[in-house]
């Protein structure tokens, strides 16, 4: 019971927010708009400055880079894009590039974040987790939606790959881990009043930003039954077939604690909202996307309380 308690309190919280966005989109003023400004407040401000501070104040000279960790992120983001695009070309006819992007993309800056930083205090590998995910992320959504796209024929594939580059040199989110991770290794202070206007910033990122999810998110609206069986596959593969290969991978490479749990919840947490955005601005009709980001964020919370649980319950966490 105590392990079934701690894995509440870390994933609870988070969905509570979530829903409060929900209902407060659904009982009063407040419209997806205001989630939409938020969402790019967020982007392009708040969680830049928070991965600042988080790299900030790592001693990296002290820690190093965390090679081995931010190493097996990115291999294991690389082999998951890679299997699922494969599977997805054998075995269906359409809605691959769809299909693949909701299978392997989550929001690892934002919940995975939040759902560390309830169980840990300050999320210390969180960094070294999203230089490792997020640039494949990025990239492999343009690159998938691309070449998968009905109109693939027509698209300008060199521009786009050149662009999908660009977007990730560019990424606020890459600008910020990199700034922090700068400025920590060579030691530079920043004055007292401009660190706790940081702080005070990097604060409101996880409870805004789950709170925007609510406030955006369309409910059964979006579920489309027609595409039920494939989006409940995408979302099978997404909240349990992923965490189950390569968490017990990472445990036989020999991470431990915060590492496990953050393989964890890089690979089992919903598949971000930001897909469908990406989905229909390469010529997609993104009706799979939006059916998978319902069932991911309507079934994470169970599945993550029990993966955590079992981590916990064996004392792996």
């Amino acid at each position: 019971m105590e392990s079934f308690i701690y894995s509440l309190n870390a994933t609870l919280p988070l969905f509570l927010l979530i829903a409060l966005g929900y209902c407060l989109q659904r009982m009063s003023s407040i419209k997806r708009e205001f989630a939409a400004m938020c969402d790019k407040f967020i982007f392009s401000v708040t969680l830049p400055v928070t991965l600042f501070m988080n790299m900030y104040q790592v001693d990296l000279r002290a820690a190093g880079l965390n090679v081995g960790f931010t190493l097996y992120c990115f291999v294991t983001t690389l082999i998951s894009i890679l299997g699922i695009w494969l599977y997805a070309r054998f075995y269906l006819k359409n809605l691959t590039g769809e299909f693949v992007q909701v299978g392997y993309r989550s929001s690892v800056a934002i919940l995975s974040a939040a759902i560390i930083e309830n169980i840990y205090g300050t999320p210390r590998l969180v960094p070294f987790m999203v230089i490792g995910s997020v640039p494949l992320y990025n990239f492999f959504a343009i690159l998938i939606l691309l070449l998968e796209s009905p109109a693939a024929e027509s698209l300008d594939k060199r521009g786009k790959i050149f662009e999908a580059f660009i977007k990730i040199l560019t990424n606020p989110i890459i600008d910020g881990l990199v700034l922090g991770g700068l400025f920590s290794y060579l030691k530079i202070n920043l004055p007292l009043a401009l660190l706790n206007t940081l702080r005070q910033i990097s604060r409101i990122t996880n409870p805004l930003s789950l709170i925007a999810i609510g406030i955006g998110f369309q409910g059964l609206r979006a579920l489309n039954l027609n595409l039920f069986k494939l989006s409940a596959k995408a979302s099978l593969i997404k909240l349990v077939i992923l965490p189950l290969l390569f968490v017990p991978c990472a445990y036989a490479l020999g991470f431990r604690g915060e590492e496990l749990l953050s393989v964890l919840v890089m690979f089992g947490g919903p598949t971000t909202f930001g897909c469908y955005i990406m989905a229909r601005n390469m010529g997609h009709e993104g009706l799979l996307t939006s059916s998978v980001i319902v069932l991911t964020t309507l079934i994470s919370p169970v599945t993550l309380t029990l993966e955590i649980f079992g981590l916990k319950y064996f004392g792996l966490i």
